[in-house]
């Protein structure tokens, strides 16, 4: 070959080179934001690639509840950058607590840095997605919004807002950078969202117009965005974590949260008094709808941010009670077939007899039994004592509840007779699975002791409101109700 014939060689090799070489770079270019044939996309959020993939909501599916099912609120760091991100994925939805059977999400399954992603190659369809960038203070802004609009305040986010100046003249706001919260009282708070407003204007404003706060955000994040503003809102009383609003009563309440607002200490025009707020945590556990709906009754609203997809329209749930009847009787009667002893109501049996001398002594046995082996008797209406006496003496058991009025301590009494275990109380119970710091503890007195089948039976003389019957249900509690007896009373818990 002559030397022409190598040098065309050559330049055509090298041309192939480059061609790969160019070929390669660009599918590297278009690698983000492309369709994965394995049914994943890939994103670009914020300088960070996102990988993804599409769902389809589901019947009874709440956002929390999917994403809990993808196993991604466990690290509680990233959490809020989870929301960020999944917000601006799906900007489409305008609230994140209702979402409908059929609607497609995109759920951000791994988010990573663009500089540290994976070179590994993937085929890839020609199919680009292009996400625009959206600030996590736009975010910050809607999450507070929603906070603030759940304790009835109006939270202004569009528009403009003028403020007149003393000397002539007046400050135009846009409210996308500024927005405000007016509340029910008459202040104003201005949210500075972007720590852009001109040093001392916020005291121009605050000392012409004494119903105007600034609060000025830099660099906060959710949480301590919060925080800023309820402390400017001048509410009446603001409890932070860890700090308990209590409501006595014979059904006491111990309520903890990340912030409880007191605005009043009375209910008003049905209003809620109380605000507690829950914060999204490494522990997704939300509110029990019937709880919530039962503190609505005392003038205290739980806001949990994210709602978790409570069912609120079901509050009630499946209630488990039962009556202790009208009678004494009745109410033994129950305990023994709980307990699954069996028994003969009101019989006459012959206690003793002679034959020798003739002698037979007949009973009217309120209730006969064997206990421990041995023939029993539990007697209500009342053996003479030298008959009781005659009777243990002749190796009969006894129980005589004869004069006693305490539904409760009757039931004491037979649990003992019967050798059986019980929990004389007081109950507590955690609504949630949070830690005490940020959860709600109800007290309720009675006793506790288990039917046959091992079932929780707590039997109480108080008038359980329904929404706290159903959840003790959910809990795995019967309700045996005394509340039809005499001594029985219910107390309406007052606040503290």
């Amino acid at each position: 070959m002559t030397l022409r014939t190598y040098k065309y060689i050559f330049c055509l090799f090298f041309t192939s080179l480059l061609v790969i070489f160019y070929s390669k770079t660009n599918q590297a270019q278009e690698n983000e934001g492309k369709l994965v044939e394995i049914g994943k996309d890939i994103y670009k959020v914020n300088g960070k690639k996102i990988l993804t993939e599409k769902y389809v909501v589901r019947k009874g599916d709440y956002v929390w509840k999917i994403l809990r099912q993808k196993d991604l609120t466990k690290k509680k760091k990233n959490l809020f950058e989870l929301l960020s991100v999944f917000k601006k994925l799906n900007r489409n939805l305008h609230n994140l607590d209702l979402v409908h059977p059929g609607e497609k999400i995109i759920i951000p399954l791994k988010i990573m840095p663009s500089s540290g992603a994976s070179n590994r190659k993937a085929p890839l369809t020609k199919k680009t997605i292009s996400v625009a960038a959206v600030k996590d203070t736009d975010i910050i802004a809607h999450d507070i919004g929603s906070i603030f609009w759940e304790m009835g305040e109006e939270w202004v986010h569009t528009g403009k807002h003028f403020i007149p100046i003393k000397s002539g003249g007046q400050i135009e706001l846009h409210a996308k950078s500024f927005p405000i919260i007016n509340l029910k009282d008459g202040l104003r708070v201005i949210v500075d969202l972007y720590n852009k407003f001109p040093d001392r204007i916020d005291n121009v404003i605050e000392s012409r117009w004494k119903n105007y706060r600034v609060v000025h955000l830099e660099d906060d994040n959710f949480r301590s965005a919060i925080g800023k503003i309820l402390t400017a809102c001048n509410y009446p009383k603001i409890l932070g974590s860890g700090e308990p609003f209590e409501l006595q009563g014979d059904l006491a309440l111990r309520i903890t949260g990340d912030w409880i607002v007191i605005n009043s200490e009375t209910q008003s025009n049905k209003k809620p008094r109380v605000f507690v707020i829950y914060l999204a945590n490494t522990d997704t556990s939300t509110t029990p709808a019937m709880i919530k709906s039962y503190l609505e009754g005392l003038g205290v609203k739980v806001i949990d941010y994210p709602s978790g997809g409570d069912d609120t329209s079901n509050k009630k749930g499946k209630m488990e009670k039962l009556r202790g009847g009208e009678s004494y009787s009745s109410l033994i009667k129950a305990v023994l077939a709980l307990t699954g002893k069996s028994f003969s109501a009101q019989v006459m049996i012959p206690a003793y007899q002679n034959q020798k001398t003739g002698f037979k002594l007949i009973i009217n046995a309120d209730f006969s039994l064997r206990v421990k082996g041995k023939n029993a008797i539990i007697n209500i209406t009342g053996l003479e004592p030298e008959i009781i006496s005659f009777l243990k003496e002749n190796q009969f058991l006894v129980l005589s509840l004869a004069g006693e009025k305490d539904p409760l301590t009757m039931i004491i009494k037979t649990l003992r007779f019967l050798n059986l275990d019980f929990d004389p109380g007081p109950h507590h119970f955690m609504a949630t699975t949070r830690d005490d710091s940020r959860n709600i503890q109800l007290t309720l007195p009675g006793i506790i002791f288990s039917d046959n089948h091992g079932k929780a039976i707590l039997a109480t003389k108080l008038n359980i409101p329904d929404e706290i019957t159903a959840f003790l249900s959910e809990k795995g509690y019967c309700i045996l109700d005394l509340s039809s007896f005499p001594t029985a009373k219910h107390t309406e818990p007052q606040g503290s």
